[in-house]
């Protein structure tokens, strides 16, 4: 059956009638990341880097809200007293707040992650999961999600996991449409989505392989999700989620690699105000971003290879200066394909 349940998107004025979604990614999804991308438009909901709950009186660094769109606070822990306690002592020291959107991670594919019982391992338990979720909304009256993956070894018991979701106090769940095992080298099956719409009672976000806007309006027409959520399209192509939001099939090539090339300049000049006040080294945060930054289409290949070996955020605005200026005539694209995930950043992608 289609969603019978009241749409959180449309109760609270949320996007239109497909919603547009910044995915949740660590070491990425920052303030000045999000700040950027709602800068570029296009963005119906951002969301924070994931908390990796493991005390109940857990100190968490303040939460930077937006006010223009609803900020998703990911939230990441296998056991259900340690996450509400915690949630409840956040609360009280004003870090969260009771209409907070807060997500629960079920899909980090992270072997480090799922060793400990957290992110898509809880998919081989879909009643634990439920556990969880219904404590949570037990102390929680602002919006629940979940992100899920299809199954964890498999998705043989991906009918077993909707029909116990299908019971879960959610406002709406995102679902990326693979298994935990398929990591990003599967091509992802939106059949999963489909199956998902007709059998939970609340609106279905989709996630998995978009990466133009043609993607997202095959999706949404194949599917009849709710909305897309994008993450390594993103940072690939920073204005995704405008060129969905104005059905913007192809870019005009120069007039996008000038856009790009002042996206990445304008971003570069967030963090070195922040590191100048803040006193920390954010070299880890731009670095992450060029790794996927560089295989846009637009853009000449190669960045990430030279600022990879920058010490500082000054070093990399003087490498980006001179490799954008001597390949001002080069032909756009890198010939990379997009599914060759490099292992050592499988981490920080949900």
């Amino acid at each position: 059956m289609r969603s019978q349940s009241p749409d959180i998107f449309a109760q609270q004025g949320v996007g239109d009638s497909f919603v547009r979604m910044l995915a949740p990614m660590e070491g990425v999804t920052n303030s000045l990341f999000r700040e950027q991308i709602l800068g570029v438009g296009g963005a119906d909901v951002v969301a924070t880097e994931f908390l990796r709950i493991t005390g109940e009186r857990q100190g968490v660094s303040p939460i930077e809200r937006h006010e223009s769109v609803p900020l998703q606070i990911q939230l990441m822990s296998p056991h259900a007293l340690t996450l509400v306690h915690c949630i409840e002592h956040l609360y009280q020291n004003d870090i969260l707040r009771r209409d907070d959107w807060l997500d629960l991670n079920v899909g980090c594919p992270s072997k480090r992650v799922n060793s400990r019982g957290a992110g898509a391992a809880l998919l081989k338990d879909p009643e634990q999961l439920l556990a969880i979720i219904s404590a949570v909304r037990e102390v929680h009256p602002g919006v629940l999600s979940v992100k899920t993956r299809v199954g964890f070894d498999s998705d043989e018991n991906y009918t077993e996991l909707l029909k116990v979701l299908s019971c879960a106090p959610l406002d709406f769940i995102t679902i990326h449409a693979r298994t935990r095992c398929d990591a990003y080298s599967q091509p992802a099956n939106w059949n999963y989505l489909a199956k998902a719409v007709n059998t939970l009672p609340y609106p279905v976000i989709g996630n998995g392989d978009v990466f133009s806007a043609q993607q997202a309006a095959l999706l949404r027409d194949s599917t009849h999700v709710r909305g897309v959520m994008c993450g390594r399209g993103v940072l690939i192509n920073p204005f995704l989620l405008r060129d969905i939001q104005d059905g913007r099939l192809t870019p005009e090539p120069q007039e996008r690699r000038a856009e790009l090339i002042d996206f990445f300049f304008s971003l570069l000049s967030r963090y070195q105000a922040r590191e100048r006040r803040s006193g920390r080294r954010l070299t880890g945060p731009v670095k992450e971003f060029c790794v996927w930054f560089s295989r846009n289409e637009f853009l000449p290949g190669g960045l990430f290879t030279l600022a990879k070996r920058a010490r500082s955020l000054d070093e990399i605005a003087e490498i980006a200066e001179i490799f954008f200026t001597s390949h001002r005539e080069t032909p756009a694209g890198t010939n990379v394909p997009i599914r060759t995930i490099p292992e050592s950043f499988e981490y920080h992608l949900t």
